[in-house]
């Protein structure tokens, strides 16, 4: 299955491979001109795929893992092989819904293809929240001062900054 989402992947993607290649533009200029729409839908596609070969790389992982560590996980896989797919086609195709996809947009004295810059900072909401948490927890670590008890006894408290407002136990 991974191949063949590969395989699709490579054909339906031509229309961006060809933006940027210098013998590109003579092919893809007429379609820029008249059909517009079908870039738009080539990127988009672009950026499904790029999420689906992502998580079908995940679920190769998985699937050869359980695969080798439990015994009935046969089953599993032959059972519901197709819906785990099909639940990554899905959730694909909505997380790309959700990044802001810049336009493309030709020079004509240049004779090449630039992505538009973007007016404001767009992405995922679900890879903002990633990298916002953890960075947000080491710096909330890193800041805030706390104290540490060990084993838990009341002689043992240490401060590791200047304020002992907090206890952790450790």
């Amino acid at each position: 299955m991974d191949l063949v989402l590969n395989l699709f992947c490579w054909i339906n993607n031509w229309p961006n491979r060809m933006l940027f290649r210098e013998d590109g533009v003579e092919y893809i200029l007429p379609i820029y001109e008249n059909f517009n729409v079908a870039l738009h839908i080539s990127y988009y596609i672009m950026n499904v795929f790029l999420h689906i070969q992502s998580f079908s790389s995940i679920t190769v992982c998985i699937h050869r893992l359980s695969t080798a560590t439990f015994e009935n996980s046969n089953m599993f896989w032959s059972k519901y092989f197709l819906l785990v797919y099909l639940i990554i086609l899905v959730y694909s195709s909505l997380a790309t819904q959700l990044i802001n996809l810049n336009k493309i947009e030709f020079d004509y004295q240049l004779r090449a293809f630039y992505p538009a810059p973007l007016t404001d900072v767009t992405f995922s909401m679900a890879y903002i929240l990633l990298i916002f948490d953890g960075n947000v927890r080491s710096a909330i670590r890193d800041k805030i001062p706390f104290t540490i008890m060990r084993e838990t006894r009341v002689p043992d408290v240490r401060s590791t900054h200047y304020n002992s407002s907090r206890v952790g136990v450790v």
